[in-house]
């Protein structure tokens, strides 16, 4: 990124560079007119980057989180889902916090799952006691937990 800011900054000042007249007396006094507004920019450019790429990380996580989230409205039959469907559907559901769609989503995968490993189990549980505590209610994500 560094590299990528002197490369501008080499450009922008060569751009300068060929308006400066060649009489030595000047020459000093034009390139400290020019080293502040090429310095501002390359400040702002190295604060706004990041913060550009920070917005777009959140914009594609967003866009992918309502993606999966409308593929899985589609299938709308929770009797095929896998132990990775339920987990998926009840996350997105929690980073949207709706928490009784999550713990609607949880109940019908042990309901639901005829044959269900205990690990499975117990992660389905931690998930409705993880659920609980973040809406206050401490007595029971207690007993799930």
């Amino acid at each position: 990124m560094f590299f990528l800011s002197y490369i501008i900054s080499q450009l922008i000042i060569n751009y300068y560079n060929k308006s400066i007249p060649h009489d030595t007396k000047f020459i000093l006094v034009k390139h400290m007119n020019n080293i502040i507004p090429v310095t501002y920019l390359i400040l702002v450019y190295i604060m706004l980057i990041p913060i550009a790429y920070l917005i777009t990380l959140q914009a594609l996580n967003f866009i992918y989180n309502i993606y999966t989230f409308k593929i899985f409205q589609k299938q709308n039959s929770y009797i095929n889902y896998t132990y990775k469907e339920y987990m998926t559907l009840s996350n997105l559901y929690t980073k949207q916090k709706l928490w009784t769609l999550a713990l609607n989503n949880l109940e019908n995968a042990l309901e639901l799952q005829s044959t269900i490993p205990e690990k499975i189990i117990i992660e389905y549980l931690n998930e409705i006691g993880f659920i609980y505590s973040q809406t206050n209610y401490t007595f029971l994500s207690s007993e799930y937990y």
